[in-house]
């Protein structure tokens, strides 16, 4: 099982949507959510890292901050691994499957 991780919380992706872009661009929140296509309800959400980024809203952020979806997906699952790590207790589960273990019973090539 995997330990907890050393480093430090990561920035929920809607933290950096705040810091960089929103403050940054002095952002009308009405504006900013009608050019998503959200509700500015989901849009507080995502400010306030009560909702996650989605596959759709990392698609419409980075078509309008001439981002990648990767961008926005990477902060987002990043976030959730540490979480994840952190704070959830997760059971040991048993190895199921593992290539160096199943090695020698792999059948044996042979060369025409």
């Amino acid at each position: 099982m995997r330990q907890k991780q050393k480093s430090p919380k990561p920035p929920h992706p809607g933290e950096m949507l705040e810091e960089f872009y929103i403050k940054q661009l002095s952002l009308n929140l009405d504006e900013l959510a009608n050019n998503l296509g959200i509700s500015r309800n989901t849009l507080y959400k995502i400010r306030k890292g009560r909702t996650q980024i989605t596959p759709e809203i990392a698609v419409r952020l980075s078509q309008a901050f001439s981002t990648s979806i990767e961008f926005w997906l990477n902060l987002q699952q990043k976030y959730d691994l540490w979480i994840i790590f952190n704070n959830v207790a997760l059971p040991k589960v048993p190895t199921i499957y593992s290539p160096q273990a199943h090695k020698s019973r792999l059948p044996h090539r042979t060369h025409i």
